[in-house]
């Protein structure tokens, strides 16, 4: 980022090719050139510094540190995409369970009359996810009933 928004980027991309050396710019690229390198050479410990040093160009110290460091981890990649599979259906939860918060301070809102309510539909959910297969009509038949009964009448229900 801090590359990116000094505009420095296409020294490490080989966007901003080095000047020829009687070319009026040859000067300014090799500044920045040496200021990027530094950049570099300080965001790394100083052992992997000092194999890094006989490289001239920010390019090349980019190229060598990518191919030292950059890995293909699917097991990581794989926890990522379940992290994001779980935030996704966190907040398409969200959208049919209203979470309830005591909005005055005093629980005279009926939060807590709520949080009660959803704490049951819950309870009822998750007996019902409970039951093997052969109870699936029974379920479906429970899950369109509004409101959801409470847990001991879903118990009698299935029972």
């Amino acid at each position: 980022m801090a590359l990116n928004v000094r505009n420095k980027l296409g020294f490490i991309d080989g966007t901003i090719p080095k000047s020829p050396l009687n070319h009026r710019d040859s000067g300014s690229w090799s500044r920045c050139n040496d200021m990027v390198v530094t950049w570099l050479m300080n965001s790394v410990s100083k052992k992997i510094g000092q194999s890094l040093l006989f490289m001239s160009t920010a390019e090349s110290i980019w190229r060598n540190l990518l191919a030292r460091f950059k890995q293909d981890d699917a097991p990581r990649v794989y926890e990522i995409e379940q992290r994001l599979k779980l935030v996704t259906l966190w907040e398409e939860y969200k959208n049919y369970v209203e979470i309830t918060v005591c909005t005055c301070g005093r629980c005279e809102c009926n939060a807590a009359l709520l949080w009660e309510k959803m704490q049951q539909r819950s309870r009822v959910t998750k007996f019902l996810m409970g039951l093997n297969e052969a109870y699936e009509s029974t379920r479906r038949h429970i899950l369109m009933l509004k409101p959801i009964p409470d847990i001991e009448d879903v118990f009698n229900m299935v029972t």
